[in-house]
C-alpha cells in the first residue's frame, strides 16, 4: 500500500465514523485537538513521503546497502541464571557488531520472545529461521565465551558450508 493510498483509506474511515455517529450508532469521533493531532501527523507523512525521495534519503539508504550483515552466535538455553547471563552476552556481541559498522542480527535475543525455546517444535522452527537468516548474512560472530552449545554448532556447520567468514570472539 503506497503512502497516499494509506491516507486515503484513513480519511475513509473518518468519514464513515462521522457518518455511524450521525446515525446514532456508538463510534468513536476524535475530539478537537485529537482532529489537530491527526492533521498534523499527516503532514508529517506527507513529507516523510517528500523525504524518501530526496538526495539525502537515498545517500543514507546506499550506506546500508554498503554495509555488511553479521549473524550473532551465541549460547542462549540453560537454567535461569544461564539463560540471563547469556542473553546479556548475546547484547554484548550484538553492540560489538554495531560498533565496529555491521548490520547485526541476533535472532535468539528476539525469536525467543514470540517461540517458546522449551517447546521442541517451536524450537525447531525457531532454529530453521535462524538458519535462513544465517544464509542471508556476510559474516558470522561467534561467541565462545560460555562454550558451543547444540544450536550454535548447527549455526556454524551451515555457516562453514557456505562458506561465509567466521570471526570467534
Amino acid at each position: 500500500m503506497t503512502l497516499d493510498e494509506a491516507i486515503s483509506v484513513f480519511k475513509e474511515r473518518a468519514e464513515d465514523s462521522k457518518k455511524i455517529s450521525e446515525l446514532g450508532m456508538k463510534s468513536y469521533i476524535p475530539k478537537a485537538k485529537e482532529e489537530e493531532q491527526l492533521a498534523e501527523w499527516l503532514e508529517e507523512l506527507k513529507s516523510y513521503r517528500a523525504s524518501v525521495f530526496s538526495g539525502d534519503m537515498t545517500q543514507r539508504v546506499n550506506k546500508l546497502d554498503d554495509k555488511k550483515i553479521a549473524y550473532i552466535c551465541s549460547p542462549y538455553r540453560g537454567n535461569i541464571f544461564k539463560r540471563i547471563r547469556n542473553i546479556r552476552y548475546a547484547r554484548e556481541l550484538t553492540e560489538r557488531a554495531i560498533n565496529a559498522g555491521f548490520l547485526p542480527i541476533t535472532p535468539h535475543l528476539y525469536l525467543t520472545q514470540v517461540l517458546n525455546d522449551k517447546k521442541p517444535q517451536e524450537r525447531e522452527k525457531g532454529m530453521s529461521i535462524g538458519l535462513d537468516l544465517l544464509r542471508k548474512c556476510d559474516v558470522v560472530f561467534v561467541g565462545e565465551k560460555y562454550g558451543i552449545s547444540e544450536g550454535m554448532r548447527a549455526e556454524i556447520n551451515v555457516a562453514e558450508l557456505r562458506g561465509k567468514a567466521i570471526w570467534r570472539l
